[in-house]
């Protein structure tokens, strides 16, 4: 079995130990959401585990090597990057404020945690954006 999409297994095998994991722990339940979550996981690995060992189509081939789609892509995957760069720094706020407000420490520590998270990831932005203007 060849395997063409390395991340839909990698997504399909962890969706498979994420079905494993809701499976035992809603043994013990008596509702029927538990189990129809599990259900859904289970399904949803399948689906992924066979689109990565069905082979792509020669038209799929030929859209992924076109230069107009890679630049779409792009430039998707940067505006993304710009949205949850400003979603970052808002949830940032929004959890010190809220742990300031309410004199809970944790709440802070929460914000501050997903302000290294950004500052992060604008450090490797700009290392990389250098990296290709020295090209």
């Amino acid at each position: 079995m060849k395997v063409y999409n390395k991340n839909d297994l990698i997504g399909g095998i962890n969706r498979i130990w994420m079905s494993v994991i809701w499976i035992a722990l809603a043994v013990g339940e008596k509702g029927k959401t538990q189990w129809i979550c599990a259900g859904l996981l289970v399904v949803s690995s399948i689906v992924l585990i066979m689109r990565a060992v069905k082979k792509p189509s020669a038209g799929e081939q030929i859209a992924a090597l076109d230069e107009r789609n890679q630049m779409i892509d792009l430039k998707s995957k940067s505006r993304t990057y710009d949205i949850m760069n400003v979603l970052d720094v808002v949830l940032m706020m929004i959890f010190i404020v809220l742990g300031k407000y309410w004199d809970i420490s944790a709440i802070s520590f929460v914000g501050i945690g997903i302000g290294i998270v950004g500052v992060v990831t604008s450090l490797a932005q700009s290392i990389t954006y250098s990296y290709y203007n020295e090209i």
